[in-house]
């Protein structure tokens, strides 16, 4: 697929996660690449092949109760540790079944689709040795989580064995996903505490660090056809990750870096 096709895909993803965010007065907000990508070009940045959307935690929790419920009877499946057994990471993906796609250096047994990224902001606390320790903790059930689910850079042989081993591990799994959930979440009820984080992020521990207020204050602004929330301190976000974030990278570094196969499953609805 072009990647214009991948974005008009991944424009209704946003269109009804939208939809559904606004009837049940869930806030969200465009992160990372999609909110540079909503400020700069008012849309995809045009090589970027994914979506990001943060949420502070306690709507993220009540949007994972209520999506599966509103996406019945559709294409759309709500991807977390819980829906989906063999699927590691520590956020939820909204996929479009119709599609199956093969992430680059991403190879596991968890479902696939064309998605978008959901993301948690947990409290973090405000001494940096304490951050230390929240983190060290959600990289150490994370990393063994992504070790015993057999997510691996490249394809692994032995598939059918692989998928064998981890039902025999399924409950040690379980309690990871558990412990790991509960590193992210230990701050939460001190609501005193006035940054959060996404703990998942890929970028480096301060870049995505922002405060709790400017999380809570959004704005609407133009993402191709929709309007969409973005912080209304974007620009101190955007700074903060990427400096001059207004400047185009050089042409070599303007290339997709998610996907890397696509098929069509259902070309019908």
């Amino acid at each position: 697929m072009k990647i214009e096709e991948i974005h008009i895909v991944e424009l209704k993803l946003l269109a009804k996660f939208k939809q559904i965010c606004d009837k049940n007065k869930l806030k969200y907000f465009l992160i990372g690449g999609s909110l540079l990508g909503a400020v700069r070009h008012k849309g995809f940045i045009p090589w970027d092949d994914d979506v990001d959307v943060g949420m502070l935690r306690g709507d993220y929790d009540k949007m994972l109760r209520i999506l599966p419920q509103e996406l019945k009877d559709s294409a759309y499946f709500l991807q977390t540790p819980w829906s989906d057994e063999h699927y590691g990471l520590s956020y939820a993906k909204l996929l479009n079944c119709d599609y199956t796609i093969q992430e680059k250096f991403n190879y596991n047994d968890a479902r696939s689709g064309l998605f978008i990224d959901i993301f948690p902001f947990d409290a973090i606390p405000i001494s940096k040795l304490s951050r230390n320790l929240q983190m060290l903790q959600y990289k150490r059930y994370n990393d063994q989580l992504l070790l015993k689910l057999n997510y691996s850079p490249f394809p692994l042989p032995g598939r059918d064995y692989i998928k064998e081993k981890i039902a025999q591990n399924m409950e040690e799994i379980d309690s990871l996903k558990v412990k790991r959930e509960e590193a992210m979440c230990q701050y939460e009820l001190d609501t005193f505490l006035p940054e959060c984080k996404n703990l998942a992020s890929q970028y480096s521990y301060d870049k995505e660090v922002i405060e709790r207020e400017n999380l809570d204050k959004l704005k609407e602004v133009p993402f191709e056809n929709l309007m969409l929330n973005v912080p209304c301190a974007y620009d101190q976000i955007l700074t903060t990750m990427y400096g001059d974030y207004m400047k185009l990278p050089p042409v070599e570094r303007r290339i997709n870096k998610h996907l890397m196969e696509i098929e069509i499953i259902n070309n019908e609805r």
